[in-house]
């Protein structure tokens, strides 16, 4: 079972210049499930992508926080503790 899945929605015709992608986040487990929907731009999706590359290849705990919206409270962020002897994460 995938307990995190990650996909692009949409994005706009000017992606190839930082413009505007949607992504759904969905997190399930046996006790909840949670779609939410955001939009990235190019820069913010290669600074989360470079960290989780480094979270990888040293098995750091990793965090990054962006706010998406300015004036808003709406923020995404991720934190990935390092894995332990059988692979499992915690995000």
């Amino acid at each position: 079972m995938n307990n995190i899945i990650i996909e692009k929605i949409w994005n706009d015709s000017d992606i190839t210049n930082n413009g505007l992608f949607q992504i759904k986040l969905t997190c399930i487990n046996e006790y909840i499930n949670i779609n939410e929907n955001f939009y990235l731009d190019k820069s913010i999706s290669k600074k989360i992508s470079d960290e989780i590359e480094k979270y990888i290849k040293t098995n750091k705990e990793m965090y990054y926080e962006v706010n998406l919206k300015k004036g808003c409270a709406e923020v995404f962020s991720i934190k990935i503790f390092p894995y332990n002897l059988t692979g499992h994460i915690l995000i």
